[in-house]
């Protein structure tokens, strides 16, 4: 049908009240009435084949949700409109500024619709609210006619703190190609250049593309919604896209520009077939975007799994679970072992719990059932079997000592390993689904047209000039779905990988738990041995203690029966030696003792040499004998404090007691300086 063109101007609601009862039936003013209770969409559409209920389900759906999904005051005016007519060699873009700018561009124009209509609609960001408000969506949606359920596509969109609902998919369409002059008065809307005959479609397609918005992650999927309404007498296209970005409208924008290929070329909207190849078209775009990125997505995966998965697969866990790897345990409470008698260790390391406990600390030591990976439950079939994959061998530097071994075993074998290889699951899994429904929806697509193209309803005419447009968008399409498919597969065998990695790693895991148990029962029985000698040990120095006892509680008796003699004689014997020391004289004659009142003189200078030195020696041997006890009690202190414990020992941990003991499961040879053990 050619192209129309008048000078009426939309016309209000008072004149279609002036014109009688009349027109109140008409296409056109059921038209006008929709577009003027826009704010009731889509209870207001003219035309659509959804129950009343659903679509008050809808509406008030669109109102609980538009909070998120619109932004009320836009600052950034990011909708906009590229469209041609069929008498123009190129596109024109218009960005209405509000509301009234909006519809004055829709109604008050001169000419019909254009012949191509691209609307596009972004947000800042993937999780971000649509720019624009919930008056000019619903106006667009009830100018269009757009059908309900586009609004099931559009409640994945809006702000979102995470993706919630946004791996939904559908492919929804509504056919009106049967001309019922009961329900369609053709010439009606000849004006706007719809027919009102015409296929509607919706849908949504995901695509990995580089992004910076995860950390550590330099990929994010993201949706485009897609709707597209056809008419088949009249040619005309219009289109709506939903994006977190510019990237599908910089796309459209240069594909109409370019003179390479002029198939969505203004001048292809000339004719009935080139307008239906262009929408054609249009759909390969989108499809293209939606498998473009897939293969260097999963290569990242793949390289991150690889590397996350090595070290269980090439690490000696022999050598790094083993008892070389054990410290000393430090117990406080125990008995102390003199540092002379552990200055000779055995070169033999062996079994030590605690650090075995150190190392294997993060392990988690539930089994696979109760802490594996989120992957393989949906029942994917796996065509490629991990047998088939060839890993190539690599090194691993778990460096030259124990502290280096200690260090790489917790790398290797961390908690956080195991919650990145959880995460690798997940990406997988979302990339899995992702590739599922993009297959399906490309499919139902081909399908779609295959059936238009086969109903006895399509025009005959339209059909066989369109056949060949149609053969090569299935050929491009069906290419893209098969390179989905082996995406598909090449992520199936991933799957696969990450399971058998997930369970080498839990078995790790296990491994490690089973030899620390066993490394903690030799120690037991090591320390069991130990407090056995240990306890033997005591009881023969309790015997030998006794006799001591005994001995000494003998030699009291003794010494006490000694001091009590020494007791009664030693007065005697002083007197006695005093008496024949020279120093008092004695008279032995009758004439000498008649002269004089005592019987015996003093001889003075004999005293005074005496007192000369005694006097002397006893302070001599007293000052000796104090000075050497003052020095032996200095001398103890110093060994007291040199045996108690420094504040850097204190500071350490595990270090309670001032010294460590060695128990049999670090066996020392005693030391020549060790006294012997003898009864």
């Amino acid at each position: 049908m050619a192209d129309i063109s008048t000078n009426m101007a939309w016309p209000t609601a008072g004149a279609a009240r002036v014109a009688g009862s009349s027109n109140r039936d008409t296409p056109e003013h059921r038209f006008i009435s929709s577009c003027e209770a826009f704010l009731e969409y889509p209870c207001n559409l003219d035309r659509t084949l959804v129950f009343d209920h659903t679509l008050e389900w809808y509406r008030s759906k669109l109102v609980v949700q538009s909070g998120k999904l619109f932004n009320p005051f836009p600052k950034v005016r990011l909708l906009k409109f590229w469209e041609t007519n069929k008498t123009s060699d190129g596109f024109e873009e218009n960005k209405p500024s509000d509301l009234a700018s909006l519809k004055n561009h829709c109604q008050e124009r001169k000419l019909q619709d254009p012949a191509c209509r691209y609307i596009f609609i972004q947000s800042k960001s993937a999780l971000a609210r649509l720019e624009l408000t919930k008056e000019e969506f619903t106006y667009i949606s009830s100018y269009h006619q757009v059908m309900p359920t586009f609004l099931d596509l559009l409640f994945t969109c809006g702000r979102q703190e995470r993706h919630q609902d946004f791996h939904y998919t559908a492919f929804r369409h509504e056919n009106y190609l049967y001309r019922d002059p009961n329900t369609a008065d053709v010439s009606g809307l000849e004006r706007f250049g719809r027919s009102g005959q015409r296929i509607q479609q919706c849908y949504s397609l995901h695509s990995a593309e580089p992004s910076r918005s995860i950390p550590d992650w330099g990929w994010s999927i993201r949706q485009t919604v897609v709707y597209h309404s056809f008419d088949v007498q009249t040619g005309k296209a219009a289109w709506i896209f939903i994006k977190g970005n510019n990237s599908i409208e910089r796309r459209i924008m240069d594909a109409t520009k370019s003179t390479r290929s002029v198939d969505m070329a203004a001048r292809s909207h000339q004719t009935l077939t080139g307008s239906f190849g262009a929408s054609l078209t249009v759909h390969n775009l989108i499809i293209e975007w939606c498998g473009e990125n897939w293969r260097w997505y999963i290569n990242e995966m793949e390289e991150r799994l690889r590397n996350m998965a090595k070290f269980a697969v090439l690490a000696d866990v022999d050598q790094l679970a083993g008892p070389d790897m054990i410290s000393t345990p430090s117990r406080p409470g125990t008995l102390l072992i003199p540092r002379s008698a552990r200055t000779t260790i055995s070169k033999a390391s062996p079994t030590s719990p605690s650090r075995l406990r150190g190392s294997f600390a993060r392990f988690s030591t539930t089994s696979k059932t109760e802490n594996s990976p989120t992957i393989g439950e949906s029942g994917i079939p796996h065509p490629i079997h991990t047998e088939n994959i060839v890993e190539e061998p690599q090194e691993i530097d778990i460096g030259g000592n124990n502290t280096n071994h200690k260090i790489n075993l917790d790398h290797m074998f961390s908690f956080e390993k195991l919650q990145d290889l959880h995460q690798i699951g997940e990406y997988m899994q979302e990339a899995l689904m992702v590739l599922k429904q993009n297959r399906n929806t490309i499919k139902e697509i081909r399908e779609h047209y295959a059936t238009l193209m086969g109903s006895r309803e399509f025009p005959f005419g339209t059909k066989d000039d369109c056949q060949l447009s149609i053969s090569r968008f299935n050929q491009r399409a069906l290419s893209i779905e098969k390179d989905l498919e082996v995406q598909q597969s090449r992520l199936e065998t991933l799957c696969v990988l990450l399971e058998d990695r997930s369970s080498l790693f839990h078995t790790v895991q296990q491994y490690a738990s089973m030899q620390a148990n066993k490394h903690f029962a030799k120690y037991s029985q090591d320390a069991t041995e130990f407090t056995t000698e240990m306890t033997a040990s005591m009881h023969d120095m309790t015997e030998k203690m006794h006799d001591i006892a005994l001995k000494t509680g003998h030699q009291t008796v003794s010494m006490h029966a000694i001091t009590v003699f020494t007791l009664v004689f030693l007065p005697g014997t002083f007197l006695a030696t005093f008496f024949s020391s020279g120093i008092l004289r004695w008279y032995d004659s009758d004439g000498e003792l008649a002269s004089s009142t005592y019987s015996w003189v003093t001889e003075k200078d004999r005293l005074l040499l005496f007192l000369a030195i005694v006097l002397p020696t006893t302070a001599l041997i007293i000052t000796g004998w104090l000075i050497l006890f003052f020095r032996s009690k200095a001398g103890r202190s110093e060994e007291r404090a040199s045996q108690a414990p420094t504040d850097e020992e204190k500071a350490l941990p595990g270090s309670q007691p001032s010294e460590e003991p060695k128990f049999p499961g670090n066996r020392e040879q005693p030391t020549e300086t060790e006294p012997p053990k003898t009864r």
